[in-house]
């Protein structure tokens, strides 16, 4: 996607992947909360838009509260954080021999008991996407 789809508005292009993200992800006659980390947005109503959408487009779930919070005071966005950082490193081969990531990653490895790789959508435990920016299937 790029800058004409969104009008040069680089905030609602950032809304709009999240968009097309959360709603690839959303399983039928669920409740969701989401929880996303704080951000400085220009337009105030855009989380409240995210979530009027994504029940619009999703009509056998219930999308409860898109909400933002901030990271430093919740553990679980922390955690996420975290665990996005391993998946991230693995997936793109940047972990460096001998660091705490590798060890991180490693020790994530060996308790789910293969190496991090792109997960199908059926994966319940811990899922692991990649989106290719560029377009395509």
């Amino acid at each position: 996607m790029n800058a004409a789809h969104y009008g040069e508005d680089h905030e609602l292009g950032f809304y709009i992947f999240y968009y097309q993200v959360l709603h690839r992800w959303i399983l039928h006659n669920n409740r969701y909360r989401i929880y996303c980390d704080m951000k400085s947005n220009r337009n105030l109503a855009r989380l409240g838009q995210l979530r009027r959408i994504l029940n619009d487009t999703n009509q056998f779930t219930d999308v409860e509260c898109v909400q933002a919070v901030p990271s430093r005071e919740v553990v679980l966005i922390q955690l996420a954080d975290f665990l996005l950082g391993a998946v991230g490193s693995r997936l793109n081969n940047t972990l460096s021999e001998g660091t705490a990531k590798e060890a991180a990653v490693l020790e994530l490895e060996r308790r789910i008991g293969q190496q991090i790789a792109p997960t199908r959508q059926s994966e319940h435990k811990f899922n692991i996407f990649r989106i290719d920016l560029e377009g395509g299937g």
